[in-house]
């Protein structure tokens, strides 16, 4: 077998030369169909394969570029780069990634499928296998596989006071956990035929961890992804940004979480990081670039879709931590508010934010009453920083969806959080 592009130009260097490239070679399997009425339907199989090749410029990484021999000089940022993984000692021999194949989605789940997937509920699968290989100028190499199993539910109805929409994502399901999802689903949708259109204010709202999951994933997730010379929490680590109830960390290889990333797209050592301490903005999310701007240590948040696309800094499984609440204690606190259930998506545009639920549940001094459907939760960052008066002491990792940013889609994204209690929030 011949020489890769990046080996053809490694084996042109001279051995005095010192700047800094890397390479991320990338095969992808994916399977994906939806299961509507009991059939098959919308199939894609697809595989591909592909690298990119990056060369340390003066402040950014040039990408792919035609004549790689005239690019590759010494720069502060090629240093930078060069120190770091000198200093950190990564690991300059081959690391072994998961031998698992990929494996196409097995026919008893699909059966499943095809037997509750009729009228108002619709199931789609998706089953992705992503090897990547990477490695630099200093010889160094290291292998991981992300795999992706992962089936999401919906369903449906038009209701007289108005639309019903619940939804469910299973990673990694089973026969028996997909059959107890469409259950609950049915479950729900019965109690649910009876409730009310949500009426808008502002109020106090507890958040079922489904909720407050998907809250932790926008409002401190996405404000800690050092993009360039963008942080929207603002400048300066250090600052409180929240009360002193609240502790967010990043754990790129939690063992509940939806991903497990040793190392990020660029080759650094991915280890769980602090966000938030007690309150404190203690650290951001970054990749080479985003840490060179900022002279801050790389902390292996550089993820990106595939070899098409070059990596950005960005969360990998977000949680907030355990508080000191019990659920009964923050229910009590709520004279007049809602506790709001699962996530239909959610997006943050600084300096505001806003979460779209399936449903609610009206608490009326303390107790809780009647249900209501299609609850929309918004404001702006710092109010809704400000405004967190308590954190459950029960945190719960939540199977969710992937995450968009900067047009990039990412599969996995874990997202994990007890219940949270915000006043004065509003409900449209």
């Amino acid at each position: 077998m011949g020489l890769t592009r990046f080996e053809a130009f490694m084996e042109s260097l001279e051995k005095n030369e010192s700047g800094y490239a890397d390479v991320r070679k990338e095969h992808i399997q994916q399977e994906s169909f939806r299961v509507k009425n009991g059939e098959i339907q919308d199939v894609v199989n697809a595989e591909q394969s592909g690298e990119m090749i990056r060369i340390a410029g003066d402040n950014a990484f040039l990408l792919n570029p035609d004549e790689p021999r005239l690019s590759f000089r010494e720069t502060d940022f090629s240093r930078f780069i060069k120190k770091h993984f000198e200093r950190m000692g990564e690991p300059s021999i081959r690391e072994e990634a998961d031998a698992e194949k990929f494996l196409p989605i097995s026919e008893d789940l699909v059966e499943v499928a095809k037997s509750f997937a009729h009228g108002n509920i619709d199931s789609r699968f998706l089953w992705r296998h992503r090897r990547v290989s990477w490695g630099n100028s200093m010889k160094m190499k290291r292998e991981r596989t992300e795999q992706t199993r992962m089936v999401r539910l919906e369903l449906t109805e038009k209701l007289p006071q108005g639309n019903l929409h619940l939804r469910r994502f299973l990673h990694n399901p089973t026969p028996n956990s997909l059959t107890q999802a469409f259950k609950e689903m049915k479950e729900e949708e019965e109690k649910l035929k009876d409730a009310s259109l949500c009426a808008p204010g502002e109020m106090d709202v507890l958040l079922d961890p489904s909720v407050s999951a998907v809250f932790a994933h926008e409002v401190f997730g996405h404000p800690a992804e050092w993009r360039r010379n963008v942080l929207s929490f603002g400048e300066g680590l250090g600052r409180r940004v929240a009360s002193g109830h609240l502790s967010v960390e990043d754990d790129p290889q939690a063992s509940q979480g939806a991903l497990n990333m040793p190392f990020d797209d660029e080759g650094v050592t991915a280890s769980p990081l602090r966000i938030i301490e007690k309150g404190v903005l203690m650290n951001g999310l970054n990749c080479l670039e985003s840490a060179f701007q900022r002279q801050k240590k790389p902390n292996g948040r550089a993820r990106a879709r595939d070899f098409k696309h070059i990596p950005l800094s960005r969360m990998t499984n977000i949680r907030i931590l355990p508080g000191e609440d019990s659920f009964e204690s923050l229910l009590a606190r709520i004279d007049r508010g809602l506790i709001l259930v699962g996530s239909l998506g959610a997006i943050i545009s600084t300096p505001s934010y806003g979460i779209c639920c399936q449903f609610g549940q009206e608490i009326r001094k303390g107790k809780l009453g009647k249900y209501v459907l299609a609850p929309v939760l918004s404001g702006d960052l710092s109010g809704a920083l400000a405004n967190i008066r308590g954190v459950g002491n029960e945190s719960k990792w939540v199977e969710d969806g992937g995450c968009l940013a900067d047009a990039q889609f990412l599969n996995l994204s874990g997202r994990g959080a007890p219940h949270l209690l915000l006043s004065k929030a509003f409900i449209s």
